[in-house]
């Protein structure tokens, strides 16, 4: 199994995590909003950790991990690509794939270049989790941001296949806001194999 989960702090929400990883058989887990420095590289029991944390004037924010469990053979995928993603390749006995965690801050200017960039330097057999900060209806939101519609161009333009079936995974605490822009995208390659689902329990984040 793969789990993706914005957990929206690693200290504020370590047991939650900890408590995650003993519920479910998870082979993978993508994180995204650890909020740790560099410096930090922490670890965790059982699992190997690829990640990109963020520092900007000392200040921990964002960042993006993966972890995966020993027991499955793993190797990061290096790119060149400036936006905030971490990429490893997973060897199982009948399937290679690469699984990338992405974060977009909210506010940030992304390009359709800037995600193509990246879609570009993966392998053919790709899983894509993250939160995207993208309000659209196609993904179950009940609005499209103007600024994110993007997102339809970049399924169409790299032959995307997006996994989410309109379940609603983020909840705006300060407004009571329900929407769906935790994504997961997929090349048409490996669709058939995977099925998707939403957890029913936020483990303390507002994801």
């Amino acid at each position: 199994a793969l789990l993706s989960w914005n957990l929206n702090g690693y200290h504020s929400h370590f047991k939650d995590l900890k408590l995650l990883l003993v519920t479910y058989i998870t082979l993978v887990i993508c994180l995204q909003e650890r909020h740790l420095l560099p410096k930090h590289n922490l670890h965790h029991h059982g699992y190997i950790s690829y990640c990109m944390d963020n520092m900007d004037n000392s200040r921990a924010h964002g960042g993006v991990a993966i972890l995966v469990h020993e027991s499955v053979y793993s190797e990061e995928i290096i790119f060149n690509s400036t936006l905030k993603a971490v990429s490893t390749r997973i060897i199982l006995p009948h399937l290679n794939f690469i699984v990338c965690s992405l974060y977009l801050p909210l506010g940030d200017k992304i390009s359709l270049t800037d995600l193509s960039g990246m879609i570009s330097e993966l392998p053919t057999h790709f899983i894509i989790v993250g939160d995207f900060n993208a309000h659209n209806s196609m993904c179950g939101s009940t609005q499209t941001c103007q600024e994110r519609k993007l997102l339809e161009q970049l399924m169409l333009a790299d032959n995307l296949i997006i996994l989410n079936t309109g379940e609603i995974m983020h909840v705006c605490m300060a407004m009571g806001i329900m929407s769906s822009i935790d994504l997961t995208l997929s090349s048409r390659s490996i669709a058939p194999h995977l099925d998707w689902t939403v957890l029913s329990d936020l483990y303390g984040s507002d994801h």
